[in-house]
């Protein structure tokens, strides 16, 4: 991301009640679309998105920049299927070391517990979405249950573990459920 940063961005402008951004056409769409055509992916896929997630997100918060709104929906694919993090709509700029939010902010599915309970969170929330994304993409399914309440998928946090299948490759297991 970062050396594709500077070409992503075209145009910006601001109205009195909008912001207006043109970037570049993304011709393969969103992640969540690949993942409802392709689920769950091979290793190989895995890892490029994996790891291109994993140097957007060290850009972003290398430069003060949570996300706070990390899926699916939000990485684009270019043409020849390298990803771009956009949508930063909810994201909280000039966070640094020591800095703690507290706002309910994100996409049920995706939210870190700690949002979920207010106990306060820092960049260490859009790792965790970045572990529900990559579960979902080498599982085929959401770790945690999302489609009811907010109420129900914050007891679904609490209460749930995630079952990895049998299969599931070793490295992918140790990095979904290490301490963020």
């Amino acid at each position: 991301m970062a050396t594709g940063c500077r070409y992503f961005l075209r145009a910006f402008t601001e109205t009195p009640s909008d912001y207006l951004i043109a970037m570049d056409y993304m011709a393969r769409g969103d992640l969540f679309e690949y993942m409802v055509q392709s689920k769950p992916f091979d290793i190989e896929t895995t890892r490029l998105f994996a790891a291109e997630m994993v140097c957007g997100l060290q850009f972003l918060h290398e430069h003060g920049i949570i996300h706070c709104d990390l899926k699916p929906e939000n990485i684009l694919l270019d043409d020849t299927g390298h990803i771009k993090i956009t949508d930063f709509g909810l994201s909280a700029i000039n966070v640094f070391k020591g800095v703690i939010l507290k706002n309910l902010i994100g996409s049920k599915g995706y939210i870190a517990p700690e949002i979920m309970d207010g106990q306060g969170y820092n960049h260490l929330a859009d790792s965790f979405s970045f572990g529900v994304i990559l579960y979902r993409m080498t599982v085929g399914y959401q770790p945690f249950y999302c489609q009811g309440s907010l109420e129900e998928y914050s007891k679904s946090l609490d209460e749930d573990v995630p079952n990895f299948p049998s299969e599931m490759c070793f490295d992918a297991v140790d990095i979904i459920e290490g301490e963020y």
